[in-house]
């Protein structure tokens, strides 16, 4: 993982997205997007620059009817984003849940809107824009013990039903560790704040911790990752 240390890391990882998007413009690509503080990102982001054949999903949602909380709803609020929307129509994969859709159902749907996109486009450059919690979970992938990180993250699957009842949204649906490994061609990490620095992004650089104990390992030991940080201690 290469690591890129500034005071503006927001604009600096548009930047750099902005950058990906005009080398991949004649490809397919898919732009996976997390919530959260990673959204901050999206502002510096010249979709300008971008495919005219790009389409965008979310790595997570949350089920609830809450539209404020549907990370879905919030990467369309994104001005940036809304615009290309309005240029490209029907370019974003995934949806907010059905009215009485059940967990599992909506994680199944979410599963195959985009397998059968990759399916169609077999070449597509596959990016993803991905934050870390102060916890050090990546979209809705949560730490956990070893078993019970094995059983709710299942390999083989696109998207996955998480329930944590500890959380305001405690239905989440999330991209699954194995997608991240084997479908993801990039991947850009985004974590500011202090919190984040003492507890998570020195771990990061360790080889002393499982991705179960720190899920955000998964994306940042991928081959092809970088991260885009405020954290002077990593200098």
């Amino acid at each position: 993982m290469q690591t890129f240390i500034s005071k503006q890391p927001a604009k600096e990882a548009g930047q750099y997205v902005s950058k990906r998007f005009e080398e991949h413009r004649h490809e397919d690509v898919l732009f996976l997007v997390s919530g959260g503080s990673a959204l901050a990102v999206l502002e510096d982001i010249d979709f300008a620059q971008a495919s005219q054949k790009l389409h965008i999903a979310c790595v997570d949602e949350r089920l609830t009817s809450d539209t404020h909380a549907q990370n879905h709803t919030a990467l369309h609020r994104a001005p940036s984003v809304a615009a290309q929307i309005e240029k490209t129509r029907g370019l974003v994969l995934t949806s907010a849940p059905q009215q009485n859709e059940r967990h599992e159902d909506y994680a199944e749907r979410l599963s195959e809107t985009l397998e059968n996109y990759l399916s169609r486009h077999t070449g597509a450059y596959v990016l993803a824009l991905l934050g870390i919690g102060d916890d050090g979970h990546t979209a809705s992938i949560f730490p956990g013990a070893h078993q019970e990180f094995a059983d709710a993250y299942q390999k083989d699957t696109t998207y996955v039903a998480v329930n944590r009842p500890d959380l305001p949204q405690p239905f989440r649906v999330s991209i699954t560790p194995s997608f991240i490994e084997e479908k993801i061609s990039e991947v850009i990490l985004y974590a500011v704040g202090s919190k984040k620095c003492d507890n998570i992004l020195s771990y990061m650089h360790t080889k002393h911790f499982d991705a179960h104990e720190i899920p955000a390992l998964i994306p940042a030991r991928h081959p092809n990752s970088s991260l885009f940080t405020d954290c002077e201690a990593l200098l």
